[in-house]
């Protein structure tokens, strides 16, 4: 083989190994940054840890469940304050199983087994209250409104409070779990409004016949032991449809929108595929609109777009770090940091979500950094490819990324693509050389 030839060769299988040692992984999404817990009942330890929530300031809000107490953290771990105990009194829990935080800093606790909410002002005190219990399996505390019987469910009334989330307007929702429906209340605890209806594919109960050809079906807005709860920058709501294995998206005022999960009546009411759920027990949004539902079944957290495309999932069963067991909080702060309420390990995880892109381009900008403000730019903590791109495709694959002018990345140039040009020219070189040897 000539010096040029040998030259060629080389060529070759350098460029085809172009894109592997200089591409970057397709999403940074899940990316482990930090933990922090351990069993016990010491400032900085959990048992059972049921939900997570961040404030304007990135503060970490956690319902510390089996300690009856509020912890607050910044958002790298370190302690700031607690409070709350076993009781009935004012500020006093029984199994608080979520927080949420508004705008102004205050602090709402879902305080399951004396079914009501707290409300607490951002260091912990005591403010208001709201939520007298109804358990209708036995009529106890139920009301009877016309005094002609039978006793009722009332407004504002809770069996087993779950799930909390602020409204942009400042309008709190609250999954009133074992009720099987959504309440919405003011700031203060006035009633506004309520929606669902329940249905559990388990055994059919409370299930509907749309079209009265059979088979019973849970229905659009039929619920199930609802939990997690999160509310959109539109005002849109999204519910934790736990026991039913899916998620539903509300608008403000109870109309069905769409739902995300796949169920066969009879088989399956669960799944571990991309889209599908296990146990979803609660869900938070982005900046973004994206939607992220951690899942207790499947020991993982999904991610999908505003539209409810799939786009991401991290996590497994176990206790190393990335690993689950029985997760049923998630939170999302302003910089995309995700934060899981680990249950069963008792611990607090955090990891890095940027945001990649979101298929679309808002007024002004050069590439989809998958927000919604016109003129930004990308998010430099996504992994852009080294040839030069401007956006990632999420293929480790290619090397230089595009956008295509309608907010979709595309790839330019890929590692076979190059391959293939440097594998023709040589075949061309080749054929040169021997048809002037037999010149």
């Amino acid at each position: 083989m000539t010096g040029m030839l040998r030259y060629l060769v080389l060529w070759v299988c350098i460029s085809s190994m172009w894109a592997v040692p200089f591409a970057h992984a397709a999403s940074a999404c899940g990316t482990f940054l930090d933990e922090w817990g351990g069993t016990g009942a010491g400032v900085g330890q959990f048992t059972a840890p049921d939900d997570v929530a961040v404030d304007g300031a990135g503060n970490v809000y956690v319902a510390d469940s089996a300690n009856d107490r509020i912890q607050v953290f910044d958002g790298d771990g370190n302690f700031i304050r607690q409070w709350g105990s076993l009781g009935a009194g004012n500020g006093q829990f029984d199994n608080p199983v979520a927080v949420t935080v508004d705008g102004a800093g205050n602090v709402y606790v879902a305080d399951q087994n004396n079914d009501r909410v707290q409300k607490f002002d951002s260091t912990g005190s005591y403010l208001t209250q709201w939520g007298t219990p109804c358990i209708l399996a036995t009529s106890i505390g139920c009301v009877d409104p016309d005094g002609g019987g039978p006793l009722e469910l009332g407004d504002g009334q809770f069996h087993d409070p779950a799930g909390l989330a602020v409204s942009p307007g400042g309008e709190i929702y609250v999954t009133d779990s074992s009720n099987h429906r959504i309440q919405r209340f003011s700031s203060s605890g006035v009633f506004l409004g309520k929606f669902g209806t329940f249905c559990t594919m388990f055994d059919l109960v409370g299930c509907v016949d749309p079209d009265g050809l059979g088979p019973l079906d849970v229905g659009d807005g039929g619920l199930a032991f609802p939990r997690g709860i999160a509310i959109d920058s539109a005002g849109d709501v999204y519910v934790a449809d736990s026991s039913n294995h899916r998620v539903q998206k509300f608008t403000s005022t109870g109309a069905f929108v769409f739902l995300l999960g796949t169920m066969d009546i009879g088989f399956d009411i669960f799944g571990s595929g991309d889209g599908e759920f296990f146990g979803p027990n609660d869900v938070d949004v982005d900046g973004g609109d994206n939607l992220f539902v951690i899942e207790a079944g499947n020991q993982r957290v999904q991610k999908f777009s505003t539209t409810g495309l799939f786009l991401d999932k991290w996590g497994t069963q176990g206790g190393a770090a990335g690993q689950f067991v029985t997760p049923n909080g998630i939170a999302v702060d302003t910089d995309t940091n995700v934060f899981a309420a680990d249950t069963g390990n008792d611990r607090i995880q955090k990891f890095a979500c940027p945001d990649c892109g979101d298929g679309r381009l808002e007024t002004g900008e050069q590439c989809d950094d998958g927000g919604t403000v016109g003129g930004d730019c990308c998010d430099p903590a996504c992994d852009f490819e080294s040839g030069g791109s401007g956006c990632d495709d999420g293929d480790p694959m290619t090397v230089v990324d595009v956008c295509d002018g309608s907010g979709v990345c595309v790839p330019t140039l890929g590692q076979w693509g190059i391959a293939a040009m440097a594998a023709a020219m040589f075949v061309a070189v080749l054929g040169l050389r021997r048809r002037r040897a037999r010149a």
